[in-house]
């Protein structure tokens, strides 16, 4: 092998293992989601690479939950990420919880499941569907109610 092609393949594999481990987030497209997950999101970084070993992780004071790539998780380029939100990992009865609790979680992305981003503020909120649809519900009978 040439001197020059031994010093290339040497650069590309320096900026590969740069690239997993500077990861950097930038926006997530929404801070609150509802506890039950489901919504289409997307968060804008840099860089994603391509690879099985690309995911999306929420964390939680007591869990975490994934979204793996050619798993929910789609890369639309190397800035940008959609992703269903997945249901929040926090071991809490919802079914008896107060509609509004408020949980914070971590959005994090990892290029090679070793070296992990910044994390993105992110708050789950139980019951936050119904509450959405109580207030439209609300608004509409206001507007039939002054029509």
């Amino acid at each position: 092998m040439c001197k020059s092609a031994y010093v290339h393949e040497v650069l590309i594999e320096r900026s590969l293992v740069m690239a997993t481990e500077n990861v950097q987030l930038r926006a997530l497209s929404l801070t609150s989601g509802d506890h039950r997950g489901g919504v289409e999101m997307h968060v804008v970084g840099t860089p994603f690479i391509k690879g099985p070993a690309l995911k999306c992780l929420v964390r939680t004071p007591n869990g975490q939950a994934e979204v793996r790539y050619n798993r929910g998780l789609e890369r639309y380029s190397d800035t940008v990420l959609f992703f269903p939100l997945p249901a929040c990992p926090e071991p809490i009865n919802f079914d008896v919880a107060t509609p509004g609790t408020v949980i914070r979680a971590t959005v994090q992305v990892t290029n090679d499941g070793r070296h992990f981003s910044n994390g993105l503020d992110f708050s789950y909120v139980v019951g936050m569907l119904s509450i959405e649809s109580n207030r439209i519900e609300s608004v509409r009978g206001c507007l039939l109610i002054d029509s």
